[in-house]
């Protein structure tokens, strides 16, 4: 239902789910493995979608929401948020974000041997060059 209707009509979907916190961000995020199994549980996805499946720009609240809320989502209460296990290498301190170009090579192809499996934002024709060092 429309956002403007739902507050003419002062629908609160929310009500009855008791001190939830809604959290929004970025909708592209790098989860461990544990928080990604306790989403996908059954139980904890349908919380999720009962909650989200009719809201405007849900891919900015979904995540944080839940982060921020482990015990309504999730049976045994616990998220653990971090970026232990990320994989996408972005680099915001040179730019928004930075886009690596040749001089970044060979970092580039350490990096994604080691600890990323994504780089975001490449040069064209480093993208190629990276692609072929890593075969």
């Amino acid at each position: 239902m429309n956002a403007k209707i739902q507050s003419f009509l002062r629908i609160d979907r929310l009500r009855n789910r008791g001190s939830l916190h809604i959290g929004k961000g970025e909708h592209w995020a790098s989860i461990n493995k544990d928080l990604a199994k306790k989403i996908c549980n059954k139980s904890s996805f349908e919380k999720i979608k009962a909650i989200f499946k009719d809201t405007f720009i849900s891919d900015e609240m979904w995540l944080q929401t839940v982060v921020l809320n482990p015990d309504y989502f999730f049976d045994n209460g616990s998220a653990i948020f971090n970026n232990a296990e990320k994989t996408r290498l972005i680099d915001w301190s040179r730019g928004n974000p930075y886009v690596f170009n040749e001089e970044d090579f060979k970092n580039l192809v350490n990096e994604l041997n080691g600890e990323y499996a994504f780089i975001r934002k490449v040069e064209p024709s480093l993208a190629k060059k990276i692609a072929l060092a890593l075969k």
